[in-house]
């Protein structure tokens, strides 16, 4: 059998692919470990459309802006980004999710998802 490997420009146009897909960052209250299976934030309160996405090569990153208005009290618990959704919640299919705690004062929140498409070692 003949050893095929994915070429520079392969996994760069991959990243574009999957870069231009996602729509949305989300945040809710959800405290549930992520799981692969998940397909929405546990407790999704809102959403905003990627604010910046930037690609070099294979590597590719989405920024999302919340203003503080934007933001549960008293903590953001979740995060995820969304591919193909709309302003609508739940809406698009879930791409990655992660929990943490940002505790709400006064402060904005930009949250940034970075991802890296290469061939597993």
């Amino acid at each position: 059998m003949a050893t095929t490997k994915l070429c520079v420009d392969g996994l760069g146009r991959a990243a574009q692919v999957v870069m231009a897909d996602i729509s949305h960052g989300a945040v809710g209250t959800g405290t549930t470990a992520p799981v692969v299976t998940d397909v929405a934030l546990e407790t999704e309160t809102d959403r905003v459309a990627t604010t910046k996405a930037i690609r070099d090569a294979n590597l590719f990153q989405h920024r999302t802006f919340f203003l503080n208005s934007q933001m549960p009290s008293p903590n953001v618990e979740e995060a995820g980004w969304y591919m193909n959704g709309s302003g609508a919640a739940n809406s698009g299919d879930l791409l990655c999710r992660a929990i943490f705690t940002f505790v709400k004062g006064s402060q904005d929140l930009l949250l940034i998802f970075e991802g890296l498409i290469q061939e597993e070692v």
